[in-house]
């Protein structure tokens, strides 16, 4: 392997995983200063004195829901087409590298068998892809690549070790780099600023005063990535993904370079990848298109940053197919749903302008909301970074436009006052059927429940939730701390059909009131 550009590249992810995290916490820290400005809101909730709804509501637990929604079959089979097209995409890659190396040998070797054999470990590569787009439940997901690493040992153990060189020494090193660069705590910002250090890296290495032009050509790099984005011609996950086959072609070249005459086989494997997988996608685009976007209102109890991030990355994986997740920001899902658009205006230190300060920001944050798909048919998540006097207009304002609302109550009590107030809007002006509480055994459940039937009490007794013969609200639970996303994605499903069935009910002047 070439010496200096496999230095270049080691730096080059040494001086990512030293950025990154830096750029995490300071983003972080800027999000908090966005939550704690402008005037605290009052500490109680003053009762709407509007009288007493007639009928009692009733909570209804529920462990497993068997009905199924025919938005949750269109999620799956979406999800399942594009991880088909992902794959598809990386066959003529994996097949021109397989050719690199099958050239590269000797001539009597360069065989069908031989090029066979080699596509055939250079095929594990596509494990990661897998993971990205969302196989199977988190804890698979989790063990995948390590259980792929453990087999690869045990092929060390089989006569004929030709299959367990290749992986090691030309599959393994790209995954090992992609966990290091995109685990769930760095994925949002190391893939993009890894573009950056490799530029400086290589500059550096042809002469010191290079590295200063590599900068630029990285900063320029990091540029045309989010203009693509903004300009919805990729998406995250398809950056994330172009990310690590762009690794996988870097290292393969880096190998040959120097070496064979055949190097150039893994920048026109790249353009293979890119232009098999640019000419497929349009087909879940197409299919997604052909139905109005169902949107997703997550609201949670504030505080764990694990929780909060699991929640949205396994929503999100599921329902991104069938329409947008609106969330309000705060710390703990800050850097989850981070996007290359609002990690750039970071980098400019223009946090503020992506903050909703005042009801002018809002309207034209509204204005402006993003709710169609990507080149990948996938929706995207929406936050709205709220100062402490208006993120409460601001879940107004989203109730209004959400089919389903997830409100995850894990680790409730009382002293959760910004719970009490969205259930109070949620009850006043959402159809029931539309709305899913998730909980858990951290969840004190008895307030939770005097919680909510104090709610229910200051509901309007006109409105449409109160005349209803036997108001019931759905409440989820999950144990042991576990998450199964299969079961929340049906739920939902379920709640955003039903919903927009009632919402069809209401009457025209049944909107959630500030």
């Amino acid at each position: 392997m070439n010496g200096a550009a496999a230095f270049a590249v080691v730096i080059g992810v040494m001086l990512t995983l030293c950025v990154a995290p830096l750029v995490v916490v300071l983003y972080r820290r800027a999000v908090l200063r966005v939550m704690q400005s402008g005037q605290s809101p009052a500490t109680t909730i003053p009762s709407l004195n509007l009288g007493r709804p007639h009928v009692p509501l009733r909570i209804e637990p529920v462990e497993r829901i068997k009905e199924r929604s025919p938005l949750e079959a269109r999620a799956r089979k979406l999800r399942f087409t594009t991880l088909g097209i992902h794959l598809a995409a990386a066959v003529p890659l994996l097949a021109i590298v397989s050719l690199q190396y099958t050239l590269t040998a000797e001539e009597n070797n360069a065989t069908y068998l031989v090029l066979s054999t080699v596509f055939a470990c250079f095929a594990t590569a596509m494990i990661p892809v897998a993971a990205t787009v969302g196989v199977g439940t988190r804890r698979f997901r989790m063990w995948l690549i390590p259980a792929f690493i453990a087999a690869t040992g045990l092929l060390w153990f089989y006569p004929q070790k030709v299959a367990a060189l290749l992986v090691t020494m030309l599959v393994l090193p790209p995954i090992l780099i992609l966990l290091l660069i995109a685990n769930r705590w760095l994925k949002t910002t190391a893939p993009m600023l890894f573009i950056v250090p490799i530029f400086v890296t290589i500059g550096a290495l042809i002469t010191p005063f290079l590295a200063f032009a590599g900068l630029a050509l990285g900063v320029l790099g990091v540029r045309f990535f989010v203009r693509r984005y903004v300009d919805k011609r990729t998406s995250d996950q398809m950056l994330l993904i172009d990310v690590y086959w762009a690794l996988v072609c870097i290292f393969h070249a880096t190998m040959q370079l120097g070496q064979s005459r055949y190097w150039w086989l893994s920048i026109a494997a790249f353009c293979g990848y890119k232009g098999t997988q640019l000419a497929l996608m349009p087909i879940v685009v197409h299919t997604v298109r052909g139905r109005p976007p169902a949107q997703l209102l997550l609201l949670r109890v504030f505080g764990s940053q694990k929780r909060s991030e699991e929640l949205i990355d396994e929503i999100g994986i599921r329902w991104r197919y069938l329409g947008p997740i609106h969330i309000i920001c705060g710390t703990d899902v800050a850097t989850a749903d981070l996007d290359p658009a609002e990690l750039w205006e970071f980098l400019k230190w223009r946090t503020h302008d992506l903050s909703v300060r005042d009801e002018r920001d809002l309207n034209l944050r509204l204005a402006a909301l993003d709710i169609a798909p990507d080149p990948d048919g996938r929706y995207r998540v929406n936050d709205f970074i709220c100062r402490a006097d208006t993120w409460k207009m601001t879940v107004v304002r989203l109730l209004d436009r959400c089919d389903a609302v997830l409100l995850d109550v894990r680790g409730f009590t009382q002293a959760n006052r910004g719970v009490v107030y969205e259930l109070r809007k949620l009850l006043g002006g959402k159809p029931l059927e539309s709305i899913v509480l998730l909980g858990d055994d951290s969840t004190n459940e008895p307030d939770l429940l005097k919680t909510i039937q104090e709610a229910w009490q200051s509901v309007d007794p006109a409105s449409f939730n109160a005349t209803l013969r036997e108001p019931k609200l759905r409440l989820l639970r999950v144990h042991g701390g576990g998450f199964d996303a299969s079961r929340v994605m049906r739920a939902l499903c379920l709640a955003a059909t039903q919903g927009v069935t009632a919402a069809s009910r209401m009457p025209v002047a049944a909107t959630v009131r500030a």
